[in-house]
């Protein structure tokens, strides 16, 4: 059986092989060709920024595995210009495969919707994301004026959907309900089950008070949704009532406009911004460095990195965004895009060894419930109903 992945996430082709920014390592299609013979991956073409370091990249390419890499579809020129040329590209590909799994929200997706429901192939969605959030928060009026139209496209895609993947416990299924569908809520994560001297770690860690007190955040700088701009602002009020400090983020993008604002906030000696890294071990020892983890998200659905912050143990401060209230106690959270909400947090707790203690403890407890054999069996059941499908689905031509 062959699977058709489609998603709008760039992917850089070299010529020792495709590799992904931040996201999308080989062992993620483990998860698919654990039910399906091959995946094909269609997703869009990157070009690798100016002095981008691929060692820093996630090799994605591996066997059972090929890409068909397309033109930007979420943008007015590629729709104007290359759409015809992009759903002919995209229904050469799912007529090759036998079911479609289609990561939304995404334009790509979308197509890949219609054009599967035409050749008659299976399709599932994997929903990810609120489109609504993503867009109103994005920082671009043209955001804003199409937040609605994608929600809407959206909704009925679930609507309509005969399988859906929802990431998260409650709230995407709350915004984007798919009555009539074959269903299940599995964290995109996939995260090894914490072991206990990660957390013995982090507690002599927390007992030794060291200084200065380490914030971090895992996130793209390419947006705001991450919340990056609300977590500078907030550091910013505070910055002289807090013990001594550094913010580090770790993600892609272009620094330049992030090192400015931090410098106009007076913050410029006490933000670091690290670029990306290759998931698994070397995330993981990035966030063993850090003392407390933010995610001020104004967009999400339920956020890998601060589950991987739990499985470390870190204490952890976010927004009350999407699905992150599932993650986090109630005192933990502000809403999204209250700096001066996240700043009373920061004051609260920052200097906290006990709070620190507790949730560090609550935190990688938490955690377990994310653990690669909790979420497997799950997911193999619901891709073993797509799989299902499509050969009744073949048996019947």
């Amino acid at each position: 059986m062959r699977l058709t992945f489609v998603l709008d996430s760039r992917f850089y082709l070299r010529d020792d092989g495709v590799y992904a920014q931040d996201q999308f390592p080989q062992s993620y299609w483990q998860r698919f060709l654990d039910v399906f013979d091959t995946v094909t991956v269609v997703a869009r073409r990157g070009t690798l920024p100016p002095g981008a370091r691929v060692d820093r990249f996630n090799l994605s390419s591996r066997e059972g595995v090929d890409f068909r890499l397309l033109d930007n579809l979420s943008s007015l020129k590629g729709q104007a210009l290359g759409r015809r040329r992009i759903r002919r590209q995209m229904a050469e590909a799912i007529a090759q495969g036998d079911a479609v799994v289609v990561r939304l929200p995404s334009e790509n997706g979308l197509l890949a919707i219609r054009v599967a429901r035409e050749l008659g192939r299976p399709c599932a969605i994997m929903l990810t994301g609120c489109p609504w959030d993503g867009l109103w928060n994005h920082g671009r009026f043209a955001g804003k004026l199409y937040a609605p139209i994608m929600a809407w496209r959206v909704r009925r895609a679930a609507r309509r959907a005969r399988f859906v993947w929802y990431v998260t416990q409650h709230f995407l299924q709350r915004r984007y309900p798919s009555p009539g569908a074959v269903t299940a809520s599995i964290s995109n994560v996939e995260i090894a089950a914490p072991e206990p001297d990660v957390l013995a770690r982090r507690l002599r860690r927390i007992a030794e008070s060291r200084s200065p007190v380490v914030f971090g955040l895992i996130g793209s700088l390419k947006t705001q949704v991450k919340g990056v701009h609300i977590a500078l602002a907030a550091f910013s009020q505070v910055k002289d009532r807090l013990p001594p400090f550094e913010f580090r983020v770790l993600g892609g993008g272009d620094a330049a406009p992030w090192r400015k604002m931090a410098d106009e906030l007076g913050l410029g000696g006490q933000v670091v911004l690290e670029g990306s890294l290759p998931s698994g071990a070397p995330v993981m020892n990035w966030l063993d460095g850090i003392d407390i983890y933010l995610q001020p998200s104004l967009k999400e659905g339920l956020p890998r990195a601060l589950i991987e912050a739990m499985s470390r143990g870190c204490p952890a401060i976010a927004s009350r965004c999407a699905g992150i209230p599932e993650l986090l106690d109630e005192n933990m959270l502000c809403e999204p895009g209250d700096a001066q909400g996240l700043a009373r947090l920061l004051l609260r707790y920052g200097d906290d060894t006990e709070w620190k203690r507790a949730q560090a403890e609550r935190n990688w407890n938490a955690a377990k419930d994310y653990a690669m054999d909790e979420l497997t069996s799950r997911r193999k059941a619901f891709l073993g109903a797509l799989r299902d499908a499509a050969a009744r689905s073949g048996a019947e031509t």
